[in-house]
């Protein structure tokens, strides 16, 4: 049976892009902070598009919470 996957969050620091990614996309929250994203108990794993020099720290900080990363880029 296939799983469904639901995009519950985005976390931007540019509240323009955060509020065009709610109108466009119709996603359910949207933050200024991916710590406040790792927080949520509705976010199960979440995709790194951070600088190639922030994740480390962005993977790191992912695991810690409990949440599966996804990363296309080096670390």
């Amino acid at each position: 049976m296939p799983q469904q996957v639901e995009l519950s969050a985005v976390a931007d620091p540019l509240a323009e892009n955060r509020e065009l990614f709610v109108d466009l996309y119709r996603y359910g929250h949207a933050c200024a902070d991916g710590r406040d994203l790792l927080a949520r108990d509705d976010v199960d794993a979440v995709i790194v598009t951070v600088r190639n020099d922030h994740h480390a720290a962005v993977i790191e900080q992912a695991a810690q919470s409990g949440k599966h990363a996804f990363v296309e880029k080096p670390i």
